[in-house]
């Protein structure tokens, strides 16, 4: 049965509208050799347009989504304090950050971070140190893409509870009755593969050329660096050379086709001890393909 796939390069500006670059890439992955084939996408979507996607996908799905799905369990035991209660696992930080606005939540973090600094997640930190902060603020801020997705979550989840598949949260069993939502970094991913995951995103700074050479490069290897067959990437060849946003949310779709074809070439909390997977319930995680790269 195929499944639907769709990857998302998330925005958390504060107008939400199309030009606010959140984007998303759509498609099926078919079964046999597992092609990847996109339906008439990567475009441009509103954070509303996104809700209503992903509430009405029909299952087998995997979304796989670029902002984190949580924070560092020091600024939830923070902010769950001030908000009255004590902090669970990251559903709980779900429900804590939805019932706060975003001025609240900035306010917390920079009364955090004077105190504490902009921590990482425990996982990030050990294995994806390129990675950024969910709470850094400034080139690029990531606070205000952490507060509006994980509010995003919290939605989905009041909306049907069981309609989703969140790891490291749920089981490891696939549930081909629900939709998995799958924290994932492209750069990351990228890196896993030896491809350059860094010095690949706009057409400013200051080599523009070499990061269009390194989009280039990244395109023409994608397949076959991640074992999934991509029959339509010639077609958005020329968009993902010249928007990045809409080859990182190519790249996120790829991660997902990949997750559903085979969990296990993923380095996963899950097949770690009890206290790495109860950090990254609790946290959230980045979720990327083996390193295979000397």
């Amino acid at each position: 049965m195929p499944t639907t796939i769709i990857g998302v390069d998330f925005s958390g500006a504060k107008e939400d509208n199309r030009n606010t670059k959140t984007w998303i890439a759509q498609g099926v992955l078919t079964d046999g050799k597992g092609a990847l084939r996109l339906d008439n996408t990567p475009r441009p979507i509103r954070r509303e347009e996104l809700y209503q996607l992903l509430i009405n996908v029909e299952p087998p799905a995997v979304v796989a989504m670029d902002f984190p799905f949580g924070v560092p369990n020091e600024f939830a035991t923070h902010l769950s304090l001030y908000c009255g209660y004590l902090p669970g696992n990251m559903r709980d930080l779900w429900a804590t950050v939805a019932a706060i606005t975003f001025d609240d939540f900035e306010r917390e973090r920079d009364e955090f971070v004077e105190a504490h600094g902009e921590l990482s997640r425990v996982w990030d930190r050990i294995h994806y140190p390129e990675s950024i902060s969910p709470l850094h603020k400034g080139g690029p801020s990531m606070i205000q893409m952490t507060y509006h997705g994980i509010s995003l979550l919290q939605r989905l989840h009041q909306e049907s509870c069981n309609r989703w598949q969140v790891p490291p949260l749920c089981p490891d069993e696939a549930n081909r009755d629900a939709v998995t939502l799958l924290e994932v970094m492209p750069g990351a991913a990228l890196r896993s593969r030896c491809l350059p995951h860094q010095n690949y995103k706009n057409n400013k700074g200051r080599d523009p050329l070499n990061n269009l050479e390194n989009r280039k490069y990244i395109i023409d290897n994608l397949s076959e660096s991640f074992g999934i067959a991509l029959p339509d990437l010639s077609q958005y060849r020329d968009l993902f050379i010249f928007n990045d946003d809409a080859l990182d949310a190519y790249i996120a779709s790829i991660v997902a086709a990949l997750w559903q074809k085979d969990k296990t070439a993923f380095h996963r909390p899950e097949d770690h001890d009890s206290t790495v997977l109860a950090d990254a319930r609790n946290e959230g995680c980045i979720y990327a393909p083996e390193r295979r790269c000397d």
